[in-house]
C-alpha cells in the first residue's frame, strides 16, 4: 500500500515537471504590445493598452487599470513596468491624448464619468472638459441618450481632438491618458554686462565708459 502511494506521488510530481516545462516551452509566439485604436458602439476612435503572448491578452483602458488586470496574470514587477514604459513610449509618439472606454452602470442616469490621467505619473490630474462644446468643471457630466462629442484639454498637454460618444440610458466610464507635451528648449540668454570693479565704484568713470559707447557704436566721420 504504502509502495502504491508512493508511486502515485511520484507519477504526480513528475507530470507536475513536465506540465510546468510544456507551459513555459510553449510561450514562444511574438511578444505585441501596442496601442490599439478603434471604435466601438459607444466611441468613436476608442483607444487601449493591448498586450499579447501567446494566449495571455491583457488589454485596459488606462495604465492603471492594466497595471491591475497584469498582476492577476501573474507578471512581476519588473515585467509589468517594463510594459508600460513601452505603452508609454508608444503614447509618446501620438498627437493626441488617449481615449478609452471602460464599460456602464445600467442602474444610473444617462451621463458621462471622465476618468483622466497624467502619462508618466499615472495618477488622476484635472483638465478642461468639453461636451457637445460646452466646457464643464465636474468630471460626471449628465446627458440626454443618443451621440455627443467630447474633447479633453489641458495646458501642457496635448488634446484629445473631438470624439464622438453613444450614451444610453445609463453610465458611461471614458480614460482619458493626457501626453504631456515635449518641454519647450531653453531660450537663449543675453550676454551680461559687466562693469569693472575700479570703474564701477568711480561715478565719473561709468559716465565716461557710457558715453563712449555711441562713439563705439557710430564711429567718428573724419574729413
Amino acid at each position: 500500500m504504502n509502495k502504491l502511494i508512493l508511486g502515485i506521488a511520484v507519477i504526480l510530481f513528475v507530470a507536475g515537471i513536465l506540465m510546468t516545462t510544456t507551459s513555459i516551452a510553449t510561450l514562444s509566439e511574438e511578444e505585441i504590445i501596442e496601442i490599439k485604436h478603434f471604435s466601438t458602439k459607444k466611441l468613436d476612435k476608442c483607444d487601449t493598452f493591448y498586450y499579447r503572448y501567446n494566449a495571455k491578452i491583457i488589454t485596459a483602458p488606462y495604465l492603471k487599470r492594466w497595471r491591475s488586470v497584469a498582476s492577476l496574470y501573474h507578471l512581476n514587477q519588473t515585467e509589468i513596468d517594463r510594459i508600460v514604459n513601452t505603452f508609454k513610449q508608444l503614447a509618446r509618439n501620438e498627437t493626441q491624448s488617449l481615449v478609452g472606454i471602460e464599460g456602464g452602470n445600467i442602474y444610473s442616469s444617462s451621463s458621462i464619468y471622465f476618468k483622466i490621467f497624467d502619462l508618466e505619473t499615472e495618477e488622476h490630474i484635472d483638465a478642461e472638459i468639453y461636451v457637445d462644446g460646452n466646457k464643464y468643471t465636474t468630471h460626471k457630466v449628465v446627458v440626454s441618450p443618443g451621440e455627443h462629442t467630447i474633447q479633453i484639454k489641458k495646458d501642457g498637454y496635448y488634446d484629445t481632438g473631438v470624439r464622438t460618444i453613444k450614451i444610453g440610458s445609463h453610465l458611461t466610464y471614458v480614460a482619458v491618458t493626457m501626453i504631456p507635451l515635449p518641454p519647450e528648449p531653453p531660450q537663449p540668454q543675453p550676454p551680461e554686462f559687466e562693469i569693472p570693479e575700479p570703474i564701477a565704484k568711480n561715478p565719473i568713470g561709468v559716465l565716461l565708459m557710457l558715453s563712449a559707447i555711441p562713439v563705439g557704436i557710430y564711429g567718428w566721420k573724419h574729413d
